[in-house]
């Protein structure tokens, strides 16, 4: 799960097998549910998630790593529970101690050169890139709106081409007039006081997406 506090929050589900990533199968969700409550937006993702297993548009996993302790596991055995039809097995990793936390059985500390923690790290650290790039998105976007929002002549429909065009105030402050006019399919008038208004002390930088 990512977000700041509470804002665009998201979830990232990520999937290996014999060690290699599952590009295929990742996915990514906003989430429904406000506020940055870590337990509620884990057993959300898990829950929708699970319910594409069910219906067979997902394959489903032999093994089930939650990233968190014994907090979010408890959580996501909870939503799994609502929707699983068959048992699976979960495991959480907490990153403090790299402790793998296990259901009815003590944590589990491995040695921190095991190749088996390695791969649980791996798989947690791949989660948090795809989550994270994803959540950088949408606040970019949501920033991008913001601020052409206070432009005269901006409506929805030109906020929207734009949007799609560039996707980040510093993207689009950073062209040229012909450029946003030609990828926006918007007047060149139009181009150049978005351009400038994004130029202007203090619309460009907080809007930045990383």
């Amino acid at each position: 799960v990512s977000n700041l506090g509470g804002e665009d929050a998201v979830a990232a589900v990520v999937a290996s097998e014999n060690g290699r990533f599952l590009k295929g199968l990742y996915r990514r969700m906003r989430m429904r549910r406000s506020g940055p409550d870590d337990f509620a937006m884990i057993g959300e993702a898990v829950e929708r998630y699970w319910a594409r297993v069910e219906s067979g548009e997902l394959p489903r996993p032999e093994l089930v790593v939650i990233d968190g302790g014994e907090g979010q596991l408890g959580a996501a055995r909870a939503a799994l529970d609502r929707v699983a039809t068959r048992p699976v097995a979960m495991i959480g990793l907490a990153k403090r101690e790299e402790t793998i936390v296990r259901e009815g059985a003590s944590p589990l500390r491995l040695p921190r050169r095991s190749e088996s923690l390695r791969a649980l790290q791996r798989l947690r650290d791949e989660a948090h890139r795809f989550g994270l790039a994803y959540h950088r998105k949408l606040r970019g976007r949501s920033r991008l709106t913001g601020a052409l929002e206070r432009i005269p002549g901006v409506g929805p429909a030109r906020r929207a081409a734009l949007l799609k065009a560039f996707g980040s105030v510093a993207a689009l402050a950073a062209a040229d007039p012909a450029r946003v006019a030609g990828e926006a399919r918007v007047p060149l008038g139009l181009a150049g006081r978005v351009v400038e208004a994004l130029r202007s002390p203090g619309a460009g930088s907080e809007g930045a997406a990383p």
